[in-house]
């Protein structure tokens, strides 16, 4: 499964909608619920999903679906059959 539909369906998980689309350029402000226990559970969602544990700065931020992706390419994480 590569890394964005497993990202795909962790924000469907977290945000309670199974058609949930990803994109990289879709803000947070435009996700109904992402708010700060969402974004919390988004981030350990990722964290556990990928084995990976993201720096504060990291965390904060974090402002949209693409923002995820750039940091799990930064912890060798790329969009590749995983």
């Amino acid at each position: 499964m590569t890394v964005r539909r497993r990202l795909q369906n962790i924000f469907a998980e977290v945000f309670d909608n199974p058609s949930f689309q990803l994109r990289d350029d879709l803000p947070a402000e435009a996700v109904p619920g992402w708010d700060s226990l969402n974004h919390f559970n988004l981030i350990v969602g990722v964290e556990a999903a990928f084995g990976v544990e993201f720096t504060p700065e990291e965390i904060a931020g974090v402002g949209s679906a693409g923002d995820i992706v750039t940091i799990l390419a930064r912890h060798g994480i790329s969009d590749i059959a995983v």
